[in-house]
C-alpha cells in the first residue's frame, strides 16, 4: 500500500512536470485502473517497490534536462541502483537513459562532465549487494531467469482454472509467431482492451512526435527499447509473467493522458474509452473485494455453477485453519521438527502463517526463494510435517526416501459449500541419514 501510493504521488509529479496537471491527472487515472497496475496495489511482488522507484529515477533524470548541479546525475544513479534491487528487470533503465542523454539536445551536455559517469558508479555501488551475492554463489539468479526459466514448464501457482486460462494467453506455443500471438493476447487482457488502445495511441504519437519534442522523445525512448526486450523475454520463456511490462507502459499511460486531454473536445472516443476502462476497473475491483471477504456471490449462486478452483478466494480461505492443524502436527511429532510444503506459494503462505516456526523448507525440483536460503532440503534427522492441497496433490519431490503418513485432513467452507481441502502428512526422519539425496534443481 505505501508503495502503491509512493507510485501515485511520484508519477503525477512526473507526468505534470512533462505534460499539464490535467494530462496528468488523466494519465494516473489510466495507470491506476490498468488491471496489473490495481493488483500489484494489494499484492505482494516486486514490481510494487520496483514501480516507484523506477519513475523515481526517470523524475531524477528529466531534472538533469532542465537543472544543472552535479549532483543530480548521482542522485539517477543511486535510483536505479535502488529499482535494480527490488527486480533486475531496472537494468533496462540505463540503456534507456544513455540513449535519452544521447539523443536529446539538452541532455548531450552530461556526457562532457565528470559527474554523470559518477551517477554509473552510484548505481553500481547501490546495486552492488546484489552482484556480489551472486559472484559468490556462482551467479544462480541468472541462471535461473536466463536459462532455468526458458526451460521449464508454465508453473501456475495453483493451477486453478482462471490460471490456466492466464497460462493459456502466455508464452506457451509451438511456434514463435503462436507464442508472440499469446503473450500479445495476455497483454492486451492485462492491460484491459479498454484502456490498451489509449496507450498505444499515446505511444505512436509520442514516436511520430520525437525528433521535434522533447517530451515525446522522453516517453519514447523510456517506452520501446524496455518494451521490446522484456516482449522477447516473454515470448523465450516458458513461465512468462503478464505483468513484466509493467514499468514499460509507466510513460505510456502519460501519453495517453496527454493525448487524452488535447483530444477531449473534438474527439467522443477518447473520452468514452477512458471513462467507460475506468469505471470498469473500478466495478471489478469493488466486485473481487466483496466476493474475497463475504459470500454473497456464492449465496446467489448455484451449486453446480461453481467450480472452487476457478476461484482464487479458495486460496486465500480458512489459513488460521490450516496453520493451526499443521501446528498441531508439528508439536505431536516430538524432537526435531520442520514443516514443507511442495509449491512455492504454499510454501511462502505457510511460512508466513507459522512465523516461520518451525522453520518452513520447499523441497521442490525447481528453484525457488527458499533454495536461496537454504531451505530447499529438509535436515535428514527431522520429522518434516508437509501440507499439500486438492490442486497441489503431490508429496514434495524431496521426500521420497522417508516414510510419510496422513495426520489430518483439513475442509475449507465458504457459503456453505467446500472450496479447498488441504492434507497434513507427517514424514518421519532418515533411518540412515547417509540415504539422503538433494534435490538437483533444474
Amino acid at each position: 500500500m505505501i508503495a502503491s501510493g509512493a507510485f501515485g504521488l511520484l508519477f503525477h509529479r512526473l507526468a505534470e512536470r512533462l505534460v499539464s496537471a490535467r494530462a496528468a491527472f488523466i494519465g494516473l487515472v489510466i495507470v491506476s485502473c490498468l488491471p496489473v497496475f490495481l493488483a500489484s496495489s494489494f499484492i505482494v511482488n516486486p514490481e510494487a517497490p520496483l514501480a516507484p522507484l523506477w519513475v523515481g529515477a526517470l523524475l531524477a533524470v528529466l531534472a538533469m534536462r532542465d537543472r544543472d548541479e552535479a549532483y543530480r546525475p548521482i542522485v539517477a544513479g543511486a535510483l536505479i541502483g535502488a529499482a535494480f534491487l527490488a527486480k533486475y528487470t531496472a537494468i533496462l533503465l540505463v540503456p534507456a537513459t544513455l540513449a535519452y542523454v544521447v539523443a536529446s539536445p539538452g541532455m548531450r551536455r552530461w556526457l562532457r562532465r565528470p559527474s554523470f559517469y559518477a551517477g554509473g558508479l552510484a548505481a553500481l555501488f547501490v546495486a552492488m549487494p546484489v552482484v556480489v551475492w551472486n559472484i559468490l554463489r556462482g551467479w544462480p539468479t541468472l541462471r535461473l531467469h536466463l536459462v532455468e526459466r526458458a526451460g521449464v514448464s508454465v508453473p501456475v501457482a495453483g493451477e486453478n482454472t482462471v490460471n490456466q486460462l492466464v497460462a493459456a494467453s502466455s508464452s506457451a506455443g509451438a511456434s514463435v509467431l503462436q507464442r508472440l500471438d499469446r503473450v500479445l493476447v495476455g497483454q492486451l487482457l492485462a492491460y484491459s482492451p479498454l484502456l490498451v488502445p489509449l496507450l498505444l495511441v499515446g505511444l505512436v504519437r509520442a514516436a511520430r512526435r520525437a525528433r521535434v519534442d522533447d517530451r515525446d522523445l522522453f516517453v519514447t525512448v523510456f517506452t520501446w527499447p524496455v518494451l521490446l526486450p522484456l516482449i522477447a523475454a516473454m515470448v523465450t520463456m516458458k513461465d512468462a509473467e503478464q505483468h513484466w511490462t509493467m514499468v514499460a507502459f509507466i510513460p505510456a499511460a502519460i501519453a495517453a493522458g496527454r493525448w487524452v486531454d488535447e483530444a477531449w473536445d473534438r474527439a467522443r472516443w477518447p473520452r468514452v474509452l477512458v471513462t467507460t476502462g475506468a469505471a470498469l476497473s473500478a466495478v471489478l475491483f469493488v466486485l473481487a473485494n466483496v466476493h474475497v471477504h463475504s459470500t454473497v456471490f456464492l449465496d446467489l449462486m448455484p451449486a453446480d455453477r461453481y467450480d472452487p478452483r476457478a476461484d482464487i478466494a479458495s486460496e486465500l480461505a480458512g489459513w488460521d485453519q490450516v496453520s493451526a492443524a499443521m501446528t498441531r502436527a508439528a508439536g505431536a511429532a516430538g524432537g526435531r521438527v520442520v514443516m514443507a510444503s511442495n509449491h512455492y506459494s504454499l510454501c511462502g503462505r505457510l511460512l508466513f502463517e507459522t512465523n516461520d516456526t518451525p522453520a518452513v523448507y520447499c523441497p521442490t525440483a525447481r528453484r525457488t526463494a527458499f533454495t536461496f536460503f537454504d531451505r530447499q532440503d529438509p535436515p535428514a534427522d527431522a520429522t518434516v510435517v508437509t501440507l499439500t492441497s486438492d490442486i497441489q496433490a503431490d508429496m514434495p519431490d524431496g521426500l521420497q526416501d522417508r516414510e510419510c503418513s496422513l495426520v489430518d485432513h483439513v475442509e475449507i467452507a465458504r457459503g456453505g459449500r467446500t472450496v479447498a481441502n488441504y492434507f497434513v502428512h507427517s514424514c518421519a526422519p532418515l533411518a540412515n541419514p547417509s540415504r539422503s539425496r538433494p534435490i538437483a534443481s533444474r
